[in-house]
């Protein structure tokens, strides 16, 4: 019934009447299908991607997990974080790792300044494997002679592994001026 209907409406008899109608309404299907297509297509892509991804992580997994730790290699990596751990200064809290480090500073750098200028700029607590730890950062500004900048940056030789340069600025032979920001890593004292 509703396709004998169809068939005698006039949209279905100018449909058959018109070829360029005819042949719209197929390139409109043939959009259709293309866009489908390549939208499944992406779609399949995708998810071959991220399979392969899955089974080369699982590849490196399984590989690792045949590999065996050399105790030794632990053993070292160990000794090495003590040894690190045990050459850090050390003090009871922000406050005391603050005051610390400016007594350092001033001691070791200060007496090489004139004009000399230290700002203390704050602490962060750093908390790795359940050891606590302060980053004090220091603004150290004034003039230094040519002659003494060797003695200074001796003071953040590679052997001291808790003094580190994070600015650091001077101009020679025009005004002497320097201004440095130092970081010093301080480990927290467990009070019992």
């Amino acid at each position: 019934m509703l396709l004998d209907k169809l068939v005698k409406s006039q949209l279905y008899l100018e449909y058959q009447s018109n070829k360029r109608l005819q042949w719209m309404v197929v390139l409109i299907f043939l959009i259709l299908a293309v866009s489908l297509i390549k939208s499944l297509s992406e779609t399949v892509n995708h998810q071959k991607r991220e399979t392969i991804q899955q089974i080369n992580l699982l590849a490196r997994l399984t590989q690792s997990a045949q590999n065996t730790i050399d105790e030794k290699i632990v053993k070292n990596l160990d000794e090495t974080y003590t040894k690190a751990i045990s050459s850090l200064p050390q003090a009871s809290s922000p406050s005391t790792a603050e005051a610390q480090a400016l007594i350092d500073v001033e001691q070791k750098i200060g007496s090489m300044l004139t004009q000399k200028r230290l700002n203390l700029l704050g602490s962060e607590p750093i908390i790795e494997n359940d050891q606590t730890f302060w980053s004090v950062r220091i603004e150290v500004s004034g003039k230094l002679t040519e002659t003494k900048l060797i003695d200074l940056l001796k003071y953040f030789d590679r052997g001291v592994e808790h003094r580190r340069i994070a600015s650091f600025q001077y101009s020679p032979k025009i005004s002497n001026s320097i201004n440095l920001v130092i970081d010093l890593m301080y480990m927290r004292t467990i009070d019992d």
